[in-house]
């Protein structure tokens, strides 16, 4: 799989201009705080606008400016886990993680997933305690951990991941990293990860993009 990436867009106090094309797995991007790491994974899902440029994914063109064409956001086989998990605080754990099953209905996509993916997932994550608690009731790094089964539960393209790691203890950080790492390279996932860690970009990714 190939994502090509050539946008510019104005920051509070930054022209951003990112020009790359991702073709390994797992790709880092590092940066200062303020670079626009989050902005880039933003764009690429269709969440924010940019000012010019065109982002293409294997033969379809997503965006294109100079044709004032955007492929609509809820079409792109894609998945973003930002750093604030975006999860329904009145829902069980189970009804947030398959929600994604209920976005993903009309993406033609094979499952590949291993029988009884709920299951899985929350015991690879160890959640399965918490299937039925509301998410409100659980800790910053739980609920991290639900918003990452949520995603890889809806059998995306392409993962987007934004400091996906954030609020898990050391023990837990080391056993989430590894899971998410094999299951991605098992079903080919291509992934950005966005981190400040040199050590989770140094284990997680293929390559490491500076801006």
């Amino acid at each position: 799989m190939t994502l090509h990436v050539n946008i510019e867009k104005k920051l509070f106090h930054k022209q951003l201009r990112f020009d790359h094309g991702f073709t390994h797995l797992i790709t880092g991007i590092q940066g200062v705080s303020g670079a626009g790491k989050t902005t880039i994974l933003k764009v690429i899902a269709g969440l924010t606008q940019c000012d010019a440029g065109a982002i293409y994914f294997n033969e379809t063109v997503w965006l294109d400016t100079k044709c004032c064409y955007h492929y609509p956001t809820q079409k792109r086989n894609v998945w973003f886990v930002m750093q604030q998990t975006a999860l329904f605080p009145k829902m069980s754990v189970e009804e947030n993680i398959l929600f994604s099953q209920n976005m993903q209905w009309s993406k033609k996509r094979s499952p590949q997933v291993p029988p009884k993916q709920l299951s899985f997932f929350l015991d690879a994550l160890e959640i399965a305690e918490y299937a039925n608690e509301s998410v409100e009731r659980l800790s910053g790094g739980q609920q991290q951990r639900v918003a990452l089964a949520r995603a890889l539960m809806s059998q995306p393209e392409l993962l987007l991941l934004d400091e996906p790691f954030n609020g898990l203890d050391d023990v837990t950080h080391t056993k989430v990293m590894f899971f998410l790492k094999q299951f991605i390279e098992a079903q080919r996932i291509q992934t950005i990860l966005v981190s400040h860690s040199k050590a989770e970009l140094s284990f997680m990714t293929n390559e490491i993009v500076q801006i």
